[in-house]
């Protein structure tokens, strides 16, 4: 393995996103927490200043670096469907959870199908099919 095909492997985008009521709208960007709650920071390019967006606790959630068959980013908490390199469904619908143990993303698979539960961009294939989280309140 190269030299540019390890880095592209170890570069990812840490993104963030989570809904606010205020203005009705998911946010996108990085993040702090504090007695308020997770907050959205985003650059506004146009204005040259920092905006500061307090979004619901249960509404916040952490991009993957991955993305589904639709080109649509895989964030936590995402129902997905999985599929081989075959394109068979492996998995019918599995969660995506952070976990603290592989410092990574999981799948939390219903079936009874065996297969390694960590996010994969090599090994599988996955179709966005359901999110509670990001879907109560879509607005984008």
């Amino acid at each position: 393995m190269g030299l540019k095909e390890l880095s592209e492997d170890i570069v990812r985008e840490f993104k963030f996103k989570g809904y606010n009521k205020e203005i009705d709208r998911w946010v996108y960007g990085g993040y702090f927490k504090d007695c308020n709650g997770y907050n959205i920071v985003q650059y506004d390019h146009i204005r040259n200043q920092l905006n500061f967006w307090t979004v619901e606790d249960d509404s916040f959630c952490q991009f993957t670096g991955l993305y589904d068959q639709n080109c649509r980013e895989i964030y936590t908490g995402d129902i997905l469907i999985v599929y081989n390199r075959a394109g068979d469904i492996i998995c019918p619908a599995a969660e995506v959870v952070f976990s603290d143990e592989l410092c990574g993303y999981r799948i939390m698979g219903t079936s009874s199908i065996e297969f390694d539960n960590a996010l994969s961009k090599t090994e599988y294939s996955y179709k966005i099919i359901h999110n509670d989280l990001h879907e109560k309140n879509q607005k984008e």
